[in-house]
């Protein structure tokens, strides 16, 4: 999971902006975060097939 390997490689407070177009994916993450502790700044809908989520690593 490419979220995994930036929030391991990423400094705490640091913004990770991540574009996908899984859609199982607009519920993982989210959920990840939560579960982990990390802030969802922003979540968007990208065009028509995509999404990006704003993270900020606890």
């Amino acid at each position: 999971m490419e979220l995994k390997k930036a929030l391991a490689s990423a400094q705490s407070e640091q913004q990770i902006d991540l574009e996908f177009t899984c859609p199982e994916a607009t519920v993982s993450l989210p959920n990840f975060c939560e579960k982990e502790g990390h802030e969802v700044l922003a979540f968007d809908k990208v065009g028509k097939k995509g999404w990006r989520i704003l993270i900020k690593k606890k």
